[in-house]
């Protein structure tokens, strides 16, 4: 029985039905936005209008998801790389619509501007840089919890607010098993670039353990720091990781090219607030990191103080 609890006897005509309805949406939506465009800013048909298509596109992208579920299920196995290529095309192109319509959301939400941004202050912070981790040449464990102190005090004494990621690759060990301790190494050296890269000026990556790593980002509000964290997994999800080439059969042997391995993580973000400290910080990212690989791979949860928020993949 299917995830979705579809009968899939019937999955055929269920998937080609919920596919139309898909494209139909989003046909709909494209339309309307071309529309909505031509049409004095602001009117009262423009709002209904975007409302109706809202409403088209969120119901849109759940029926992605069954179906998502229906092929994941029952017949993903039928469909050759070129499946597997076109659809990684589309899925980071609504990617980045998505996220291009989340931001303008923010932008517009003035209840939101008021409660978040006027928190973040500029927030300057002098990282211990050693001991370093031998692979990926990243702050160590020791210098994590060093700096993870510094930038709670720092909070404390600016009443400015910061956040903890934790990113974990998921399934290390049988990533291990499939490239080798080599390849792993160099997997994790890949990533570590690729977070480096993806951060601001100013922010922190270390490796906390052999398959964690922990960003430290100063002065960011909660809306940015969910943000930032959407963006990473996004881009370790899409990025072609590929192993090194492994020498078979000995000297002399046959060298084997090298590979594409699909890499996803599981993360946990956490606010660092003034007067809760550096434990708190912590203990909040590693309970939301925790719910997200109880969830499975690519998972996004955030601990906003209260609670655990799951937050949607794309």
């Amino acid at each position: 029985m299917p995830a979705t609890g579809i009968d899939i006897t019937h999955g055929g005509t269920w998937l080609w039905g919920a596919l139309s309805v898909l494209v139909t949406a989003a046909l709909a939506f494209a339309a309307g936005v071309a529309w909505g465009r031509a049409q004095p800013p602001l009117s009262a048909r423009v709002r209904r209008e975007a409302g109706r298509l809202a409403e088209a596109l969120l119901a849109a992208l759940e029926t992605a998801r069954e179906a998502s579920v229906l092929l994941a299920d029952t017949m993903a196995w039928r469909f050759g790389d070129d499946f597997a290529q076109r659809l990684s095309k589309s899925r980071q192109r609504l990617a980045d619509s998505l996220e291009s319509l989340d931001a303008r959301l923010d932008a517009s939400d003035p209840h939101q501007e008021s409660a978040e941004r006027p928190e973040a202050r500029p927030l300057q912070v002098e990282w211990a840089r050693e001991p370093e981790d031998p692979v990926t040449r990243l702050p160590a464990r020791p210098a994590f919890e060093l700096n993870l102190q510094t930038l709670a005090d720092a909070v404390d004494a600016a009443d400015s607010p910061a956040g903890i990621l934790l990113v974990r690759i998921d399934h290390v060990a049988r990533l291990r098993g499939r490239a080798g301790p080599a390849g792993l190494d160099a997997i994790l050296e890949r990533a570590a670039r690729l977070l480096c890269r993806a951060l601001r000026e100013g922010d922190l990556v270390c490796r906390t353990t052999d398959d964690t790593f922990a960003i430290l980002l100063a002065g960011i509000d909660a809306v940015s720091g969910e943000r930032l964290a959407r963006k990473i997994r996004n881009l370790l999800r899409e990025h072609r990781f590929h192993v090194p080439p492994i020498t078979k059969g000995g000297p002399g042997g046959i060298e084997d090219v090298g590979r594409e391995v699909l890499v996803t993580v599981s993360l946990g973000y956490a606010r660092v607030r003034a007067g809760e400290g550096a434990e708190v910080a912590l203990s909040r990212a590693e309970s939301a990191l925790a719910t997200s690989q109880r969830r499975g791979r690519n998972q996004l949860h955030v601990h906003d103080g209260t609670r655990i928020a799951h937050c949607t993949a794309v």
